[in-house]
């Protein structure tokens, strides 16, 4: 329809969803990461996800993957009960299933430009480089950014250079 670059862009969870979508869209021009979070794969040392995970997957083998049940969730460090299916939560939580950022940034496209950046102050940022960022294919126009900020605030404080990277973006 006449877009001249496509471009992905989320915070926290939804930074995991834009590795995702661009895992699976080789045709993306950019994906735009801020904050990331969601690490499925960090929470096999949380005895109610590992559980949650468990119920979903008895749920699923049982031919109940499409009913409604309740689950554990935890999101910034707050726990709390939230109700889907149990392959949806699945989705979501399965260690080794597709919301991986590390694996999903390894799928991305070389041509695909990969904008990363983190909060100085934000608890996920200490292995977002090299566990998600190193992981996609070298591009000249990928770039990792820490700016003064805690996962909330990262958007807003991180707006010039996206502003900028997204002008540049060949």
């Amino acid at each position: 329809s006449g877009a001249q670059r496509i471009v992905v862009a989320g915070q926290s969870f939804g930074a995991n969803m834009a590795l995702v979508y661009g895992a699976r869209h080789p045709e993306v021009d950019g994906i735009v990461a801020l904050a990331p979070g969601h690490f499925p794969e960090r929470f096999v040392h949380n005895p109610e996800i590992v559980q949650s995970v468990d119920k979903a997957r008895s749920l699923i083998a049982a031919g109940k993957g499409q009913q409604t049940a309740n689950f554990d969730d935890v999101n910034q460090g707050r726990s709390r009960q939230v109700s889907a299916k149990p392959a949806v939560y699945l989705s979501f939580f399965d260690p080794q299933g597709g919301a991986i950022m590390s694996r999903n940034a390894a799928r991305l496209a070389p041509h695909t430009a990969f904008l990363c950046i983190v909060g100085a102050h934000d608890q996920g940022n200490a292995t977002s480089e090299g566990a998600i960022f190193h992981q996609a294919p070298k591009n000249p126009q990928s770039a990792y950014r820490v700016v003064e900020a805690d996962h909330f605030a990262t958007p807003e404080v991180a707006r010039p250079i996206v502003l900028d990277w997204l002008k540049g973006l060949r």
